[in-house]
């Protein structure tokens, strides 16, 4: 799976794992915004403010006034390396009864 970093102003990046939606994509989406989770609650990526997945991409917004592009890119690189072998896990499949009917009707 390859991918492509999109600039979104000055203080957002996107990286973008493909075109369509994809199982696949979504798994690697995933665990690159709870890696980017997990090191900007440990302090290691100062100027992060917030990352907002998608089903085929995540956008990281950062502080340009604690961080810069390139700075950025170069700690969030190994993360996109790492994920883009990821596989896709089974959810859980929840079955919630409903009654619309009588006493139970809004």
């Amino acid at each position: 799976m390859s991918h492509r970093i999109l600039d979104a102003g000055d203080a957002a990046l996107t990286i973008e794992f493909g075109n369509v939606i994809d199982p696949a994509l979504l798994a690697a989406v995933n665990a690159l915004d709870a890696a980017i989770l997990r090191l900007q609650h440990g302090g290691g990526l100062p100027g992060v403010i917030e990352s907002m997945p998608t089903f085929r991409s995540l956008t990281v917004f950062f502080d340009p006034l604690v961080t810069d592009r390139d700075t950025l890119l170069a700690a969030l690189q190994p993360l996109i390396d790492a994920v883009e072998h990821c596989t896709p896990t089974d959810g859980r499949h929840w079955q919630l009864p409903v009654c619309y009917e009588g006493e139970a009707a809004p």
